[in-house]
């Protein structure tokens, strides 16, 4: 497993989600994907990758990319929210978000159902900067953290953390691509079978 660097990267799910999240009962931050490669986020070589909905912001999806230092840091995805009426609608909606990290400015195609939302989002939350090839070991949770947000917290405090962000939602047909993907596979495929797990 891998992410960023001159193929890019390309995250895929279907995604329903019955209500906004709740003043109690359930975490303000909920985790859909989050990988990481065992480094803090102090050092030269920390890779991140996470997606979540923020209480207060459920028209918009908050995504994380880093490379070190530089990407992007609880980025807006579409960059001025208006999804409402999918995320916490209580029906099904495909999200594709496709990473573009081969030059120095990176940026993020969003699409909703194959079609393209959102294109050229740059990062606005953090160092921007070329995002280089994540690798290492990388281990990933789908629907909570695999680690704490900060890498440089106390390791037996931040180990704990593992888990917290709990998802409050349906999630299925997770798809990670280690290449960026275009708006014709996206379109195309978004709905259907690729290559394997279909009948022929």
């Amino acid at each position: 497993l891998e992410f960023g660097g001159p193929s890019g990267s390309t995250v895929e799910f279907f995604f329903r989600k019955n209500a906004g999240i709740p003043s109690s009962g359930q975490s303000e931050k909920q985790v859909i994907f989050d990988a990481w490669n065992n480094n803090l986020s102090s050092s030269h070589d920390y890779g991140r990758l996470r997606i979540e909905l923020f209480s207060g912001s459920e028209d918009r999806f908050k995504v994380t990319m880093m490379s070190g230092t530089t990407g992007f840091f609880s980025q807006s995805v579409p960059t001025t929210g208006g999804l409402s009426d999918y995320l916490v609608s209580g029906s099904w909606h495909n999200y594709s978000f496709v990473f573009n990290t081969v030059d120095t400015v990176p940026y993020i195609d969003f699409y909703v159902d194959g079609a393209c939302v959102e294109t050229n989002i740059t990062a606005s939350g953090h160092q921007a900067g070329l995002i280089g090839t994540v690798t290492g070991s990388l281990i990933s949770n789908i629907g909570a953290l695999r680690y704490a947000v900060s890498g440089t917290k106390d390791s037996s405090e931040a180990a704990a953390m593992l888990g917290y962000g709990q998802l409050s939602a349906s999630v299925d047909e997770f798809r990670f691509w280690k290449t960026a993907r275009n708006a014709e596979k996206v379109g195309q495929y978004w709905f259907t079978e690729v290559y394997g797990g279909s009948n022929n």
